[in-house]
């Protein structure tokens, strides 16, 4: 399985977790490209390609918040989706 398919299983396996995290990123408005930098280094961490970092960003918070969830685990992908959004927001 690749990013995105370890992504969509996670959310499905975890709503609530997920939809929570992105309601929150919603509710600070975040901008859409907050998280990208976080999934194309899970891309070159886990050797693949660009192209499956992109297919994750391209579906939006709700598969970029899982594919994190699920690759750092809850605490450690909860801290780089903060520090992620911090970073964004700053002017």
């Amino acid at each position: 399985m690749g990013l995105y398919e370890y992504a969509e299983a996670y959310y499905e396996a975890n709503k609530d977790k997920v939809d929570a995290v992105v309601e929150q990123l919603k509710a600070e408005n975040a901008p859409d490209h907050a998280l990208d930098d976080i999934l194309h280094d899970m891309a070159a961490e886990n050797e693949e390609s660009e192209d499956a970092a992109s297919s994750v960003n391209n579906d939006g918070f709700t598969f970029q918040v899982a594919a994190i969830l699920d690759g750092y685990g809850e605490a450690e992908g909860r801290q780089r989706i903060a520090e992620a959004t911090a970073s964004a927001l700053r002017p």
